[in-house]
C-alpha cells in the first residue's frame, strides 16, 4: 500500500474526468466506510450547458476506532490556468453543485460531520470558494485565519503566493476542531 511506512492503510482514488490524469484521493491511516465518486454527475452549468466534475468529488466515510465516524469530501477544482473568463462558469457550477450536495446531506442529517478539504484552486474571497462555504444553519466553518498571513501560502509561484489549498467543516463537525491545531506546511 502507498505510504503504509507513514501508517497509510487505505487508499480511495477513482479516476477523474481530466484527460491529464488529475484526480483526487484520500490516503488514511483510519479505516475507511461508504465510498461515493461523483464523476459521472451532470449538473447545469452557468450557461445553459451541461457540466460534469473536471476531476472529481469523492466522499469517503472514515471509521476511526472509539469515535463517531465522519466523512471527508475531496475536492480538486478545475484552475484558473486558462483565464479565469473561461474557467469561471465552470469553476462556479463546480461549486453551486458541491454546496447543494451538501446542503442535501446536512439537511437530511444536520449532525452530519463532514470535512471538505483539497485543492479549491482559487482564495478564501473568491466566489467559488465562498459559494462552497455556505451561508446560514449549513455554513462551513475553517480556521484558516487563526494561521499568520506570511504563512496562508499553498500555491508559491510568484507572484501568486497565496492560500488555495482549504479545510472546511460542518456545523457538527466543529465541535471536534483542536483551536490551534490548523496549520498550512512549507516544503
Amino acid at each position: 500500500v502507498f505510504c503504509s511506512d507513514l501508517g497509510y492503510q487505505h487508499v480511495v482514488h477513482f479516476e477523474g474526468n481530466d484527460l491529464r490524469g488529475i484526480d483526487v484521493a484520500l490516503l488514511s491511516r483510519v479505516p475507511v466506510g461508504a465510498v461515493t465518486s461523483h464523476r459521472h454527475l451532470r449538473f447545469p452549468g452557468s450557461d445553459d450547458s451541461i457540466q460534469r466534475f473536471r476531476r472529481d468529488l469523492l466522499t469517503v466515510e472514515l471509521m476511526p476506532e472509539g469515535a463517531d465516524p465522519f466523512e471527508v469530501w475531496v475536492v480538486h477544482l478545475k484552475s484558473n490556468s486558462d483565464g479565469r473568463p473561461r474557467a469561471e462558469p465552470i469553476r462556479l457550477a463546480e461549486c453551486r453543485k458541491i454546496r447543494e450536495l451538501l446542503d442535501q446531506r446536512l439537511h437530511e442529517d444536520p449532525s452530519a460531520k463532514i470535512v471538505i478539504c483539497g485543492d479549491f484552486n482559487d482564495t478564501e474571497t473568491s466566489d467559488t470558494v465562498r459559494t462552497i462555504a455556505g451561508a446560514g444553519k449549513y455554513a462551513l466553518s475553517s480556521a484558516w485565519e487563526e494561521v499568520p498571513k506570511d504563512h496562508r501560502i499553498s500555491y508559491n509561484m510568484e507572484p501568486y503566493r497565496t492560500l488555495i489549498d482549504f479545510i472546511y467543516w460542518s456545523p457538527a463537525m466543529r465541535d471536534n476542531y483542536v483551536p490551534g491545531s490548523y496549520r498550512v506546511l512549507h516544503e
